[in-house]
């Protein structure tokens, strides 16, 4: 195949075997490796012609697990369709040590925040948590540009603050990011409240996590699927040159 999706295929001939035959014959190809891997080549036509392709765009470098492992669900249209896939890809991940990672829509415009209550009601929310007085607050649900955007089902909306573990709230971010704790409300506003924030959910096996990213700012929220709601791990501020590392780590 010379490209992904393409319905073509190679049959292995000689440098003087003739490309076709009869009344169809072209002349004579010469395929050239790339020293990356990709391939160009070179026909000669029967009527001696010499024709250069250019190396393809991905040749046979493309990655095509990473294409489900990372999947834009902007180009699904239909948001059934779009849940059908993330259903049948979230099965796949429990049987498979491989993890995917979907994409909501890679660029999206920044836009005014979309807050589910007043920004001080949230921070003094969280600083409940915080001081132990409670053990779990709701942050509301996902903006559809987020959830629908993916997928996910009507009952995988809700994001909660929660004392948690050493793995999401508050503990764990009292031990990974604390300089950012007392700014928590207004972080969450550029970025689980900003329809412009690019959303991945990252999955492998039974474990679901959700990031939200703040291109213009820097931040990144992540989220982790906990019983039937999303718990809030952390905001903080991302640097672009870490991420192929945190995909890793995922």
């Amino acid at each position: 195949p010379w490209e992904f999706g393409c319905r073509c295929a190679l049959s292995p001939v000689s440098s003087q075997s003739p490309v076709g035959s009869g009344d169809h014959s072209m002349g004579k190809a010469v395929v050239h490796d790339g020293p990356d891997g990709s391939q160009s080549a070179t026909v000669v036509t029967a009527k001696g012609e010499t024709i250069n392709l250019p190396g393809n765009a991905s040749g046979y470098t493309f990655d095509v697990e990473g294409a489900f492992r990372e999947s834009d669900m902007g180009q699904v249209k239909e948001l059934k369709d779009r849940r059908q896939i993330l259903d049948e890809m979230v099965a796949a991940a429990r049987t498979s040590e491989q993890g995917w990672q979907f994409v909501a829509r890679q660029e999206l415009p920044l836009a005014a925040p979309v807050l589910p209550k007043p920004e001080a009601e949230i921070a003094a929310d969280i600083a409940r948590v915080t001081a132990g007085e409670v053990e779990s607050v709701s942050l509301g649900k996902l903006l559809p540009e987020h959830a629908d955007g993916l997928g996910l089902q009507p009952d995988e909306h809700e994001v909660r603050f929660s004392a948690g573990a050493a793995h999401f709230g508050v503990q764990h971010w009292r031990l990974n990011h604390k300089e950012t704790l007392p700014q928590a409300a207004e972080l969450l506003r550029d970025t689980l409240w900003q329809p412009g924030s690019e959303v991945r959910l990252s999955v492998k096996q039974s474990q679901k996590r959700l990031l939200l990213w703040n291109r213009t700012r820097n931040l990144l929220a992540t989220l982790l699927k906990h019983g039937p709601a999303w718990d809030l791990e952390t905001v903080d501020v991302w640097s672009p040159g870490e991420e192929a590392r945190r995909r890793a780590k995922l």
